[in-house]
């Protein structure tokens, strides 16, 4: 692949991004005409709270004691990105760029299927 192209798959991974989460689970409510209860929890706050029961089984000599790790449960966010320019060069891909599609045919239609 040539600079040019490797620049504009770049351009078009930015521009396509997906969706948030919470956009997700806002147009299923819509959609679905639910409501689907959410909280948002901090990282910290699960990572405290798993050292806190590392510490217990310490305590009480469990036998599945491991060290909890900040960083397993930063990675639970699912914030990494991924770039199909590879996809779209070589087997000729063509994701679905409009959203209103992407809603129709990504949640409507199978939210749909599932009600019937």
């Amino acid at each position: 692949m040539n600079e040019a192209a490797r620049i504009q798959g770049t351009r078009e991974a930015r521009k396509l991004r997906s969706s948030s989460a919470q956009e997700y689970l806002d147009e299923l409510d819509r959609c679905g005409g639910i409501r689907i209860e959410r909280h948002a929890t901090p990282i910290l706050r699960f990572y405290l709270t798993d050292l806190v029961k590392w510490a217990v089984k310490v305590a009480v000599r469990h036998p599945e004691r491991r060290l909890p790790s900040y960083r397993d449960w930063e990675s639970r966010t699912q914030r990494a990105t991924f770039d199909c320019t590879a996809a779209r060069t070589e087997l000729g891909w063509q994701p679905v760029s409009e959203r209103e599609e992407l809603v129709r045919r990504g949640i409507e239609e199978p939210l749909m299927e599932l009600m019937r």
